[in-house]
């Protein structure tokens, strides 16, 4: 049971699709990095008369020593009592545990009457387990090896996982597959779990069809004739998409100088564009 609710917390953590469709890549992430517990509205409220923060008490904390925290909550004694900006500051709390490894970490706070017009600020910390980085499988690949697929990762490198570094790897296997003729690909990295402390990973890929080249239309043109942008073209119809290709055909049309702007667009169906 613990290590299916360990599972489903990482589902939340890490889940994502990743779409690429031509000259464009679509990351849509869902997770929360980790909780932050904030206070109560009635906390939120602001009171007829300034507080101030008399003292500052961490609990908790081991991983963040208590002077960067506080530099992290940007709140010092003296200063005006500001929950909302407490409430801001816990993101980066939270990034800067998940830059070490604290993917489970929680942040509570909560305000304590002090002196006079003064409170004190009581921030709670749950680290949790650190996360090292383990081992990434790959399932659904065809088109190119688990051993090609790995040399494209720059996490499995790192001693502590990076969601960072993870994304951008995600990003170069996208483009490693819309150059091979594949821009509909699909990457679910959701199967994640906890093992021996490391995190595992199996990155399911829904490789898509071959797409091909059907046709170019140009459009827009007034004075230009088109045979000027088409000899421009390093693609044809026919031929295996290929993002370096287009990117390079676009980058050619721009160098022209005839044109304010030079875009592209891309209708796909029947694994043709």
């Amino acid at each position: 049971l613990h290590r299916l609710e360990t599972r489903e917390r990482l589902r939340h953590v890490f889940s994502m699709v990743l779409v690429a469709c031509g000259l464009c890549l679509f990351s849509i992430p869902f997770y929360p990095a980790a909780q932050i517990a904030e206070s109560s509205p009635s906390e939120m409220e602001s009171s007829e008369t300034a507080q101030y923060v008399r003292r500052i008490i961490l609990d908790g904390n081991k991983a963040l020593n208590d002077s960067k925290l506080t530099e992290l909550l940007g709140v010092e004694p003296g200063q005006r009592f500001d929950p909302q900006s407490i409430s801001n500051a816990l993101p980066r709390v939270l990034d800067e545990y998940k830059r070490l490894g604290y993917f489970f970490a929680e942040v509570d706070w909560e305000r304590r009457p002090a002196e006079k017009n003064q409170v004190a600020l009581y921030v709670k910390v749950s680290e949790g387990e650190m996360v090292k980085m383990g081992r990434i499988e790959f399932s659904g690949n065809t088109v190119f090896t688990e051993e090609r697929l790995l040399e494209e990762l720059s996490v499995t490198r790192l001693s502590i996982f990076n969601d960072s570094v993870f994304q951008k790897d995600m990003e170069g296997l996208l483009t490693l597959y819309s150059d091979s003729g594949h821009p509909l690909v699909k990457l679910d990295p959701s199967d994640i779990w906890i093992e021996n402390g490391q995190l595992r990973m199996k990155i399911h890929i829904d490789e898509g069809p071959l797409v091909k080249i059907r046709s170019v239309q140009i459009n827009g043109l007034k004075k230009t004739k088109a045979e000027i942008l088409l000899r421009e073209l390093t693609v044809s119809p026919g031929d295996v998409f290929d993002q370096r290709e287009i990117d390079e055909s676009l980058r050619r049309m721009n160098n022209i100088g005839y044109f304010q702007t030079v875009s592209m667009s891309f209708e796909i169906g029947r694994a043709h564009v």
